[in-house]
């Protein structure tokens, strides 16, 4: 008798063993946190035959959580959040649709795209811009990538 609870607690220890062993980690742990944004960049637009650029900044602080899904992380600004497919070291968001009202009817429609690569607390992001500017009565098409370095804090 006591030989089988030798072997069965051999067992069980061997066991309990393996299962901790095979933990897997999940790679988005590491990425998790409060980052802080510095990212400014240009788009163009053509009106009437001439160029425009506006500078557009999309610098701040922002929270990164991991999905519910094993490949999956959450961007939150404020109210905001944006789901991403990740696949390590990088991150594609949704698309993100952000309307700018300005003054004497004048307003810019802009569709943003955002990549990024994670390092060792670093955040290194690109916004592929899209969109339409508003003047006048007409629509000009606006186009700019803004690249980002994100510290985690």
């Amino acid at each position: 008798m006591e030989k089988k609870l030798a072997l069965l607690a051999t067992i069980i220890v061997a066991m309990t063993i393996l299962l901790v062993g095979c933990t897997k980690e999940d790679p988005r742990d590491q990425y998790v946190g409060s980052y802080n944004e510095t990212a400014v960049g240009t788009l163009t637009t053509v009106i009437n035959g001439m160029n425009y650029t506006l500078t557009q900044d999309f610098s701040g602080t922002y929270q990164i959580s991991k999905g519910s899904s094993e490949n999956s992380l959450i961007k939150i600004e404020g109210s905001k959040s944006l789901n991403g497919v990740f696949a390590d070291p990088s991150v594609t968001f949704e698309t993100e649709t952000l309307t700018t009202p300005g003054v004497e009817g004048e307003s810019l429609q802009l569709t943003i795209i955002m990549t990024g690569t994670f390092s060792t607390n670093i955040f290194v992001t690109t916004r592929k811009v899209t969109g339409t500017y508003f003047y006048g009565g007409s629509a000009f098409p606006v186009t700019g990538t803004i690249t980002g370095n994100a510290t985690k804090l």
